[in-house]
């Protein structure tokens, strides 16, 4: 992100992320200042969410990180009044328990409990905003225009519609809140949804909210399993075979097995299922977030042949998603030769747009040479001799590109310039 450092570990900031979709914000989950926000596709499609409850902004209590992509957190707001005769008491609060889930877009489960022994009635108001910026230029400075939209959506919800046009090329991204209980919209300058429940002393109130996104012409909706006493979700389906099949590492001293357990741990939490083929087992990885989410050439590649311990389900994506995209034309925006494999590969509005090659940009000599590197390693530790027939040709165009236009001054290594 230019000009705004992201360091995942700070303790004033918290991510979940799964697939394309990252969600980066304060430990109380307001979302107020650069980087944070909720990103899919490379899009900030949530700049802004503050929940309140009459006005008054929730004391921290506690946040915890439950899996990559879920996380629970909890608040309190404090009632005014009471004394030390009661009913009400000077320390009633309202507890605020968030269980959020990122995937696509974001879910959210929100319990108010009444802890005093007093009927109460707050006005609880969640404020939303988009700037549908790119990943790559969060913060004051933007390259693109557009026009964002405002309404109502269906059942009291709130919908942002950002929509601009550069040349022949045309972006379309959305954000859509939608509420399980009625709510009041506001679509003002700060648009906003409120609830007034009404709870009984030691009474609890929940609602579900679903933060849907527009990509691709299509709203993506989150999978709607929050609770932690629920069934298993999809992802978490997964992720139970997954250990059930994987390697596992065991030393002496014990530590040395539990790292390398915890790094392929981080390492499946980066799949990014939405670059998984038809290939049974290949997948990709997200190369880091929140920045580097979707297709990075050489970090697919180099992660694919250095896990091989783990299985070779990395190498597999890598190889075939980077020869499905290998250049086959010279185009001097996007550093595009024949032979040369991709170097990156963004979905943001800069690069959708073509105010930066990154749609499809092959501006690196690394991905060719590892390409042919990774497809190797893959034989070595499989036996696979049907893969070397399958990407041969690929590998051979790689070679071929090294030779005829990767070493610039013939020197027998390989250079990289931009043009």
């Amino acid at each position: 992100m230019t000009g705004v450092p992201v360091d995942p570990f700070s303790p004033s900031r918290r991510l979940l992320h799964v697939d394309y979709t990252v969600l980066c914000s304060g430990p109380d989950g307001t979302i107020s200042a650069d980087p944070e926000g909720l990103y899919d596709h490379d899009t900030r499609v949530l700049s802004h969410r503050r929940l309140t409850i009459d006005g008054q902004d929730l004391i921290f209590v506690s946040s915890a990180e439950l899996a990559a992509d879920h996380r629970l957190i909890t608040l309190l707001a404090p009632q005014p009044g009471g004394d030390a005769e009661g009913p009400g008491l000077p320390q009633d609060a309202i507890e605020v328990r968030i269980e959020s889930r990122v995937g696509p877009a974001l879910h959210e489960q929100i319990m108010l409990r009444n802890h005093s022994m007093v009927a109460v009635r707050p006005e609880l108001r969640l404020e939303v905003d988009a700037d549908f910026a790119d990943v790559m230029e969060v913060g004051p400075a933007r390259r693109q225009t557009g026009e964002t939209t405002r309404s109502q959506g269906k059942g009291g919800g709130l919908e942002l519609t950002y929509r601009a046009v550069r040349g022949e090329c045309h972006f379309e991204r959305g954000i859509r809140v939608l509420a399980s209980k009625a709510a009041r919209a506001e679509t003002g300058n700060l648009p906003s949804l409120s609830w007034h429940p009404q709870l009984g002393p030691q009474d609890s109130w929940i609602l579900d909210l679903r933060f849907e996104s527009l990509v691709d012409g299509q709203w993506r909706s989150p999978e709607l399993r929050v609770a932690s006493s629920g069934p298993l979700s999809r992802r978490e389906t997964e992720l139970h075979a997954w250990r059930m099949t994987r390697p596992t590492v065991e030393s002496e001293p014990p530590l040395l097995g539990r790292i390398a357990d915890r790094a392929m741990e981080d390492l499946f939490a980066l799949r990014n299922r939405e670059l998984d083929g038809d290939e049974g087992g290949a997948w990709v990885p997200n190369a880091g977030v929140p920045t580097y989410t979707g297709v990075f050439g050489r970090d697919a590649l180099t992660a694919g042949w250095q896990s091989s311990l783990m299985g070779p389900e990395i190498s597999r994506g890598a190889l075939r998603l980077l020869a499905a995209h290998q250049a086959v034309e010279d185009e001097a925006f996007r550093d595009a030769e024949p032979g040369k494999l991709l170097h990156e590969m963004r979905r943001g509005p800069l690069s959708e747009l073509d105010v930066i090659p990154q749609r499809a940009y092959y501006g690196s000599q690394t991905t060719p040479a590892m390409f042919v590197l990774a497809l190797s390693e893959l034989w070595h530790w499989t036996g696979d001799t049907d893969a070397l027939r399958r990407y041969r040709a690929p590998a051979m165009r790689a070679l071929a590109w090294a030779a005829e236009h990767g070493d610039l001054d013939g020197d027998g290594f390989l250079e990289s310039q931009t043009r």
